[in-house]
């Protein structure tokens, strides 16, 4: 079992990484943190296109038989945020795995306002270490912005 101290997710609501920083030699022998990319997550249900998804691709649209037309709630949020919850959850047990499986003592998740919130909700605190959570979304960053990012916040 390695130890790896710190595991970190970059995600958004279609696409997540999780990494472990490690100390990795440069060019020219020089030591230094590195993201080493361990699992690689789609949300497929943010991948569709909404006419794969949903029976009408028309908002609320609703024709009365005579007469102007009114829109109804179709619940269409509802159905994203579902999609987005069960990533999240999906997001959260491939990382619980990662943090058993180095015994990392540090888990830094990284995401948007939404995908945080859902992140948040599905993270049992007892299980592995105490989980930090930033609100930016930093996901389609390159491995070597993110981790320049994490370095100028401070984060790694």
């Amino acid at each position: 079992m390695k130890s790896h101290h710190t595991v970190v997710v970059l995600a958004d609501a279609c696409h997540a990484r999780i990494f472990t920083l490690e100390n990795r030699k440069r060019q020219g022998g020089i030591a230094g943190p590195a993201l080493i990319e361990r699992a690689d997550l789609v949300n497929p249900g943010r991948r569709q296109r909404a006419a794969e998804q949903l029976s009408d691709t028309r908002p609320g649209s609703h024709r009365a038989p005579a007469g102007p037309g009114h829109t109804v709630d179709d619940h269409r949020d509802a159905k994203f945020d579902e999609v987005d919850r069960k990533f999240a959850s999906d997001i959260v047990s491939a990382t619980t795995g990662i943090v058993s499986e180095d015994a990392s003592r540090r888990l830094l998740y990284v995401a948007g306002p939404s995908m945080i919130g859902n992140l948040r909700k599905q993270v049992d605190a007892n299980i592995g270490p105490v989980p930090e959570f930033v609100d930016r979304d930093v996901a389609k960053l390159t491995t070597a912005e993110a981790l320049q990012y994490l370095q100028k916040q401070e984060l790694v």
